[in-house]
């Protein structure tokens, strides 16, 4: 295996920062950030992302980081969906 650079693990670096940042602000809106698992290099949607509203896939965004994160950014906020507290 050949080992990176210091300036591909700064990019890598900087690209999981950016995934996880975008993964919370789709928990925060209510929807889940899931990267498709797709394993051939050559397959269109490889290497993409795809936003989830429960059990059905949100179809107003690309697959790209740079869509869903415009199209989080754009959404009107969303109410923070809480825990019901225990009785004490």
């Amino acid at each position: 295996m050949q080992k990176m650079t210091e300036a591909e693990r700064l990019a890598h670096n900087r690209f999981r920062v950016r995934t996880q940042r975008v993964r919370a602000m789709a928990v925060r809106q209510g929807y889940r950030l899931v990267k498709v698992r797709r394993v051939d290099p050559l397959a269109l949607d490889y290497g993409t992302f795809e936003l989830w509203d429960g059990e059905q896939k949100v179809n107003e965004c690309g697959k790209r980081l740079d869509d869903i994160e415009a199209f989080l950014l754009s959404a009107p906020r969303a109410q923070k969906k809480t825990k019901p507290r225990r009785p004490k």
